[in-house]
């Protein structure tokens, strides 16, 4: 999870993660019945996929960040799942 307060650069612009929210279509997974945005950026010279991503229509949005940027979004949340079980 990366926190959500954060900035990030796009294409040598800072922008704040609540300013994705409204970029991009939201598409939806169907086998976890959750939403999700997926962006490719650059945050401290490291190239990252960040997915934001809320399970419904009006529960907040969460984020999740891997470095793996060929990560899938069904892919990355098992590995997160996983990973936070322990």
């Amino acid at each position: 999870m990366y926190k959500y307060n954060s900035s990030v650069i796009v294409d040598g612009k800072t922008y704040s993660l609540k300013q994705f929210r409204n970029t991009k279509k939201i598409k939806r997974s169907r086998n976890m019945n959750l939403q999700y945005k997926m962006f490719v950026v650059n945050i401290d010279g490291i190239d990252v996929k960040l997915f934001l991503t809320r399970k419904g229509t009006n529960c907040k949005w969460h984020t999740i960040l891997s470095t793996n940027t060929s990560l899938t979004f069904t892919k990355a949340l098992k590995i997160y799942s996983t990973r936070w079980t322990i």
